[in-house]
């Protein structure tokens, strides 16, 4: 008897409860110490980003919220620091005045100062479409597959990398909002936004539905603020928060008549009301199943009344989309289907996304009765480990992990690779933490990476010898990241003819691409466990060329720079690849 057909046997009446429903949303979202150091890892990560002073970086949407979900965009604010704005007055610190009298609730339009000295010359309209306009001509990424989101500029790369330039507003005026606006449950964050003066409102190239024929009314935008208030929350209200996206996902947006209808942002909104009606101690893991009925109920009620208000602006109607309004009826039904859930469907949906599933056949996977979700769920339940026995360092380093997997999609300049990796130095001298240590070292020699392949371009270009010496010296500190990375520096040789160096690389590498995340795993059970090999060891096997790079062996040009996102191959099949290339132009000088 398989060990499958054993668990079915063992389980065939399993009772499925709220409990059950708490270990999934554990496996798919996270523990709530994994999410802390996730989101750890990327505040730390943007410290190196923002070493330029002009910008600041936030990751938004769900990632910078602490989701993994392989269905979310990562989202990135682009802060333009040096362009404060004022609302509604001047101000000393501020280029920029937005202008919310006689526009729609939530909007503004923004005003550049010109000055001469302490003189101002004019006031200037700043139009959304130049705007953008101008955002993708100073854009550093230079690749085939850009376009317009909204108010981003957006890749195909890997789910999607949206990139939104905002003004942000200056602290003066967002304190001054936040000191009027009252609320129940994140009053501690209020009180540290003020007291911090840290500036959590911006104005985004985004108008209203309709009424704006100019293009000229810019969106004030909460999401700094709104991230804040996620990360307070404790690990039930954040559950519901994400079981709420995965039934938003996999419910309303999959299907094709309410797709891009409801979004992320109507589920956040109708969670940041709940919270406010309902006491604290009722978000409790025993209540999940109950937390969730109650925020689809108030979601429901606001599509039904066809108004649901802006937490931080009541006055204005986040359902005022076109398509929204179209599909209203079909939203409402789904919504009502939703609230008829028991919690085995809740279960069987959320198991969908847990990486565990795929332990469990075919045949059981489809089977889609009462009986069959049933059998499903306990395989899932029974692959799921228990951490609780783990490491204490285990959950940072998982964190640490996923933190590396969101950092994608960014491709830097020279200048700013060097202003990054100064900046690491000085984080360095200062980081007492030894995972953070490995995380800083381990970000450096991706940027290595990257100075490695702008060099080689900028030789190409020249055909100046210190060009590439430097790419070459980059390259072999690549290495350090792992097995895989020293197949770069065999791309270069290859790229330069010395195919004999590129095969004896090739060959020492190949033996220890043989580890696998296993072998990180007994690595970092360890006593004496070295971090930084856990992580070369642990760290995605696969071989990255850009599409705006000359940095490719020949023979994948075509697919290299034809292609709508970066060329991506797994470490073992490039190394037999690029092996045979090596031995086919050895063979062909032979001849």
């Amino acid at each position: 008897m398989s060990d499958e057909e054993q668990l079915l046997k063992e389980n065939g009446t399993v009772n499925i409860n709220a409990i059950h429903l708490w270990k999934l949303l554990h496996d798919v979202i996270n523990s709530e110490e994994h999410v802390r150091a996730y989101r750890e890892y990327l505040e730390l990560y943007l410290k190196i980003k923002c070493a330029n002073k002009t910008e600041r970086h936030y990751f938004s949407g769900s990632r910078g919220e602490g989701f993994q979900f392989s269905f979310s965009d990562i989202d990135i604010l682009h802060s333009l620091i040096k362009d404060h704005v004022a609302i509604d007055t001047m101000h000393k610190e501020c280029n920029v005045i937005a202008i919310q009298n006689k526009f729609q609730p939530g909007y503004c339009v923004l005003l550049y100062i010109r000055r001469s000295g302490s003189t101002v010359l004019s006031y200037d309209c700043i139009e959304r479409s130049t705007f953008l306009e101008e955002r993708k001509s100073v854009s550093k990424n230079g690749r085939s597959d850009e376009y317009f989101h909204g108010p981003c500029n957006s890749l195909k790369y890997p789910n999607a990398l949206d990139r939104c330039s905002a003004f942000p507003i200056h602290p003066d005026f967002s304190n001054k909002f936040l000191q009027s606006f009252s609320t129940k449950f994140w009053n501690n964050v209020k009180s540290k936004v003020i007291n911090e003066s840290v500036g959590v409102m911006h104005c985004v190239a985004k108008g209203p539905e309709m009424g704006d024929d100019y293009g000229i009314q810019w969106l004030i935008s909460f999401s700094v603020l709104e991230q804040h208030i996620v990360h307070s929350l404790n690990h039930v209200q954040f559950c519901c928060y994400g079981l709420m996206k995965i039934l938003l996902h996999s419910k309303i947006d999959s299907c094709a008549e309410t797709h891009d209808t409801l979004s992320s942002y109507h589920i956040k909104t109708t969670l940041f009301h709940v919270l406010e009606d309902i006491h604290p101690h009722f978000w409790i893991p025993q209540n999940i199943f109950y937390c969730l009925r109650v925020c689809i109920t108030r979601l429901l009620l606001f599509v039904m009344k066809g108004y649901c208000p802006n937490y931080f602006k009541p006055e204005c109607n986040l359902l005022l989309k076109l398509k929204i309004k179209e599909k209203r009826g079909e939203i409402v039904k789904k919504l009502q289907r939703l609230l008829k859930f028991e919690i085995l469907d809740l279960c069987f949906s959320t198991s969908l996304y847990s990486n565990k599933r795929l332990f469990i056949s075919k045949q059981l996977r489809a089977n889609l009765t009462d009986d069959g979700c049933k059998k499903s769920i306990a395989c899932v339940l029974d692959v799921i480990k228990d951490l609780s026995d783990m490491p204490p360092n285990f959950f940072s380093f998982s964190g640490l992990y996923s933190a590396l997997l969101t950092m994608t999609g960014y491709e830097y300049e020279y200048y700013e690779c060097i202003d990054c990796i100064l900046m690491i130095f000085h984080l360095l001298q200062l980081e007492k933490d030894d995972l953070k240590t490995v995380f800083l070292r381990h970000v450096f020699l991706l940027l290595m990476r990257r100075i490695g392949v702008i060099m080689y371009d900028n030789f190409l270009i020249s055909r100046r010898k210190d060009y590439l010496l430097s790419a070459e010296v980059a390259f072999m500190l690549v290495q350090k990241v792992g097995a895989s990375g020293a197949v770069y520096l065999a791309t270069l040789w290859f790229c330069l003819g010395k195919y004999t160096r590129s095969i004896s690389l090739l060959f020492a590498v190949v033996f220890k691409i043989a580890y696998s995340t296993e072998n990180a795993h007994s690595e970092f059970l360890k006593s004496d466990c070295d971090f930084m090999r856990c992580l070369s060891l642990a760290y995605p096997h696969r071989i990255i060329l850009y599409i705006s790079s000359n940095f490719f062996p020949k023979d994948l040009k075509e697919d290299v720079q034809n292609g709508v996102v970066d060329f991506m191959m797994f470490d073992s099949s490039y190394i037999f690849f690029l092996l045979f290339l090596c031995y086919f132009e050895l063979n062909e000088i032979k001849n």
